[in-house]
This record gives C-alpha cells, sequence and structure tokens, in this order.
C-alpha cells in the first residue's frame, strides 16, 4: 500500500530534519552535516514533498473520490505527467557524458527512438530507467531539473538465454513480454522501457510484431519509451498522432569517419551504420 511507504518516507524526513538542526563536536560529522544542503534544498523538505507525492496517488484508490478526481481535474493523467531537462547517466563520467531530455506526458503514449548502432539508444534508455528508479528511492539523480511521480516501471532491455533453463533468447524475450502484458491485463498502470524487442527473429516478422506489441500496449495504461533500428516502426505516429512521437539519434560520416555526438532529436533516424563499419573494419569489401 502506497500509504505505508508515505509514512517510512515521512519518518526519514523527519531523521534527516533532527540531523539538519543538531549540533556536532566532530569536524567530520559537522563537514557530513553540511553537504546534506544541495542547490536542490534540503533532504528533509524533498522527502517530505514525495510523501505528499505518496499520499496523492493513495487518494485515487477511494473508487469515491477517485471518480471526483479524475471527472474533475484528471488527477490521473497530472500525477503521471514528469520531465526530466538534461538527464545523465550516473555510471558515465562527467567529462564524457552528453545529457539528454525526456518526457513521459501521460498514459497511453510511447516515444519511439531511433536510432544506429552506438548512437546511444539502450543509454537514454537506462538513462531514463534509474534515474526514475533513483528518484523514487528520494536519491539524487543526474539531471539539471527533474519532475516525477512514483510509477510501475518495468523493462525488457538485457533479456538473456539460458542453457540452464533451455530457453532461447527470443523465448525469454516472449516470456518477458507475456509477463508485461499480463500485468497490463491485470489493471495495473506501468512505465514499460523495451529495447530492440524480437531481435531474435527475422527483419519482417519482428517488424510485424513489434507493430502488433505497440497497437495492444496503447490499449492499457501503459506508457514509456521504445528504442529499435527498425524504422518502419516510427510511421506509426501516423496513425497514432497523438499516442506516439520519434525521437532520434543520428551519425553522421565525415572525412570517412563516423561521428557521435549522442543528442536526442526529433523524427526518425536517416543514418544507419552497419555497411559502413563492416566495410571500415574490413569485414566487407
Amino acid at each position: 500500500m502506497l500509504s505505508r511507504k508515505s509514512e517510512l518516507v515521512k519518518k526519514y524526513s523527519e531523521l534527516l530534519s533532527i540531523i539538519e538542526q543538531g549540533s556536532f563536536d566532530s569536524r567530520q560529522m559537522e563537514s557530513l552535516k553540511s553537504a546534506l544542503e544541495g542547490k536542490g534544498g534540503l533532504p528533509s523538505e524533498a522527502t517530505r514533498k514525495l510523501s505528499d507525492i505518496l499520499d496523492a496517488f493513495e487518494a485515487r484508490n477511494n473508487m469515491l473520490i477517485g471518480f471526483f478526481l479524475n471527472f474533475l481535474f484528471l488527477w490521473d493523467i497530472i500525477q503521471v505527467m514528469r520531465t526530466s531537462k538534461s538527464l545523465g547517466h550516473p555510471l558515465v563520467s562527467q567529462s564524457s557524458r552528453v545529457d539528454n531530455p525526456a518526457s513521459i506526458p501521460g498514459w497511453q503514449h510511447f516515444t519511439i527512438i531511433t536510432g544506429a548502432n552506438m548512437a546511444g539508444k539502450s543509454t537514454y534508455l537506462r538513462t531514463v530507467g534509474v534515474n526514475l528508479v533513483l528518484a523514487m528511492a528520494g536519491s539524487a539523480v543526474i539531471a539539471e531539473e527533474m519532475t516525477f511521480h512514483p510509477v510501475r516501471l518495468v523493462t525488457s532491455i538485457r533479456t538473456k538465454d539460458s542453457l540452464q533453463k533451455n530457453e532461447s533468447y527470443f523465448y525469454a524475450e516472449l516470456k518477458r513480454l507475456k509477463y508485461i502484458i499480463g500485468r497490463l491485463q491485470e489493471g495495473d498502470k506501468l512505465v514499460i522501457l523495451l529495447d530492440e524487442i524480437l531481435k531474435g527473429t527475422n527483419s519482417r516478422d519482428k517488424q510485424s510484431g513489434s507493430i502488433a506489441l505497440l497497437t495492444k500496449l496503447l490499449r492499457y495504461n501503459a506508457s514509456g519509451l521504445v528504442a529499435t533500428h527498425d524504422l518502419a516502426l516510427g510511421e506509426m505516429e501516423k496513425q497514432y498522432p497523438e499516442q506516439i512521437v520519434n525521437k532520434s539519434f543520428e551519425v553522421v560520416i565525415e572525412n570517412d569517419l563516423l561521428v557521435f555526438d549522442y543528442k536526442l532529436r526529433d523524427g526518425i533516424a536517416r543514418q544507419m551504420n552497419a555497411t559502413f563499419l563492416m566495410k571500415k573494419m574490413g569485414i566487407t569489401d
């Protein structure tokens, strides 16, 4: 129950407040205390706000209150809105990290991210996912600015085959996708991150299967990001202009060299690089 989590977060806020207001003889403790306050304000205040957000989600679980909140104020849509400005991956050094914006404007909305190999699609999905998890845990995030509300997050990013379970990569991925659909059918509202789905099958089968999957996801209270090499998937924006938006990572060939800027752009990617790289490395003529 969210109410229990809200109470737990509130207790953390009270404990942090005691530390913030206390005085210590130890120079090291005073140094640690002063380090608690950052650009975003005091940790006790941040965790108190997180507790308030959890309380807001709990209110809609009351059927009568939930009906009026959604009828009058579109409460669920308001609660799911979240954006991030200049979001970066915490495990990439600041000197080489390229930050990008992120936005999931509401339920039944997906962003399709196309781009060449090594252009940054998978890293971007992980960046969004890990910062959202950090934020929901009340931790610091790598972002210039981030607004979010607690959500249920599921991913299909690093699916693996298994000799022990006698499962191929493709079957393991199908099991993961079935799990996601099952949760949606049970009524869960999910933010979903999918990286190169159905890559274990042929290109035509992959394309039709990916389109069918995304079409089904749009029927449920789901939203998220889908990274893919399949440019045809981006054509779904024409069919669902209010629910699907295209973003991309581009690569440029300059002086016979690949140049990546790792910046998120609007629209479908125009350049691919597999053939160029194979020729460059002497794999093909």
